[in-house]
């Protein structure tokens, strides 16, 4: 369910035209003005703006779209402005109906992949194949010459070919979202191995960078895609995990400030602090129970 509202300090128009069918519905017209919000529903969105811009809100993030872009939308809520006789084609797909698209095209969880990705997708007009078919749906649905039985047999084609194509894009998406995983992996795969190998020594941010052959921004995106934190907070983590495994091998043999410094931890303060917010004991504790 959508609704609008006029947006303050600006012209207003509002001229759409509407396919509105069970499984798909698509429309095409100026819009400027105006802001479209929907609520939490069972279907996914793409807008294109043909001419002027918008801005796109959903999941916190912000999108901006401007003259030949376009934006999938997960069935999530999200509010989009529009500005400047935006010329815009639309259309809305059921969620139902994707997912059981998508299973025909042998990709049964394509949709659960790019919606747990918390962001919507965004693309170049002319690599869309769901706003060809749209545009062609509407130049066909006004075509008076086209008699009623085969304007609904044509109505039914446009509304599967619609649907394939939106499937389609979703499923690209989900591939080159496993690709993309897949690199970051591999790539902060390289980042730890270079810590490990020198988990004693007086590093950061930018000698992991380039001993895993990244600049330091790459460093800090794959470890937040993949680990969900700094590589800064990865390497203490390391190194306590580390240390807590000498402490109980060694025992008696060694002292916690022999073990600290073999892991690169130089203040005793701050290990220890940190040692037992992690694991709950101090250092001192894990070493008698050890060796």
């Amino acid at each position: 369910m959508r609704h609008a509202e006029r947006l303050p300090n600006t012209d207003f128009r509002y001229d759409i035209r509407l396919i509105d069918r069970e499984r798909v519905s698509v429309g095409n017209g100026r819009i400027e003005g105006v802001r479209i919000a929907s609520e939490p529903g069972s279907e996914w969105t793409v807008v294109v703006c043909l001419d002027a811009h918008a801005v796109c809100r959903q999941n916190g993030r912000e999108t901006r779209l401007r003259t030949g872009h376009g934006i999938f939308l997960p069935p999530n809520p999200y509010e989009i402005d529009y500005y400047g006789g935006s010329e815009l084609l639309g259309a809305r797909f059921m969620t139902a109906a994707l997912a059981e698209t998508c299973e025909a095209l042998g990709a049964p969880d394509a949709l659960a992949r790019v919606e747990s990705r918390g962001e919507p997708l965004t693309f170049l007009v002319p690599a869309c194949g769901v706003s060809r078919v749209a545009r062609l749906w509407l130049e066909r649905s006004a075509d008076n010459a086209i008699p009623e039985p085969a304007r609904a047999r044509i109505d039914q084609l446009h509304e599967d070919l619609l649907l394939a194509e939106a499937a389609a894009s979703l499923i690209r998406a989900a591939e080159e979202m496993a690709d993309r995983a897949a690199a970051d992996r591999a790539k902060a795969e390289r980042a730890v191995a270079f810590m490990l190998a020198n988990i004693a020594a007086p590093i950061g941010p930018s000698q992991i960078a380039r001993g895993a052959g990244l600049s330091i921004r790459a460093l800090q995106y794959v470890f937040r895609a993949v680990h969900g934190v700094t590589p800064g907070v990865y390497l203490r983590n390391l190194r306590l995990e580390r240390a807590r495994a000498l402490l109980l091998d060694l025992g008696d043999e060694s002292s916690v400030a022999d073990v600290a410094r073999a892991c690169g931890l130089h203040h005793l303060g701050e290990f220890g602090a940190a040692y037992r917010a992690r694991f709950g004991e101090r250092p001192s504790e894990t070493l008698r129970r050890g060796g």
